[in-house]
């Protein structure tokens, strides 16, 4: 495949698990729908605490606010780094990677500063690109965990799960398609 294209579609790649990842923040994630077992004590207790058993529904980053709200700021500082910060920043990195590719084929010779930092960025971005279907897991296991609630409150997951989810399997076509590149004839 042509290299012009190729970094072309990668770069489109890249700007779309962007935009998934950024829709995956700010759509619900999951829907608390609370539950004590009986109509009668549900009935009863909606008319005493109508706003805390509505059913609830909480973004991605409206859950991490959440937890620095209510104190939990150890938590709040994990999710904060792993769901919002890596997956930022290695995106950050991969539109770099993909914008700055030289399209002409490197000098005879020894490689150079430039084409060892790549190498070095590449190899880094597939290795942490396994760490970040855990960001999924994460999200995945915290609605599942609640999921159980004993008599029968549910959580329901929302788009945002999936959206989410689909920018990090996006994020891992873009490190290959990267890899390609570079490997592509007439490239770097």
């Amino acid at each position: 495949m042509c290299p012009y294209l190729l970094r072309h579609i990668t770069l489109g790649v890249i700007v779309a698990a962007a935009v998934a990842l950024a829709i995956g923040f700010i759509v619900p994630v999951g829907t608390i729908l609370p539950n004590f077992g009986s109509p009668t004590v549900n009935v009863v207790l909606s008319y005493w605490f109508p706003h805390e058993l509505a059913p609830q529904s909480k973004s991605l980053l409206g859950g991490i606010w959440g937890f620095f709200t209510n104190g939990q700021y150890v938590l709040g500082l994990v999710l904060l780094n792993f769901t919002v910060c890596f997956p930022i920043s290695k995106l950050l990195l991969l539109l770099w990677l993909a914008w700055t590719h030289p399209l002409v084929p490197s000098p005879e010779g020894p490689p150079t500063f430039w084409h060892r930092t790549r190498g070095r960025c590449l190899k880094a971005l597939s290795i942490v690109g396994h760490w970040s279907m855990l960001d999924v897991l994460v999200v995945a296991l915290v609605v599942a965990h609640f999921a159980r609630f004993p008599l029968g409150t549910r959580i329901l997951p929302e788009p945002g799960l999936y959206w989410f989810a689909l920018s990090v399997v996006l994020s891992i076509v873009a490190v290959q398609l990267l890899k390609r590149l570079d490997k592509a004839p007439g490239a770097v």
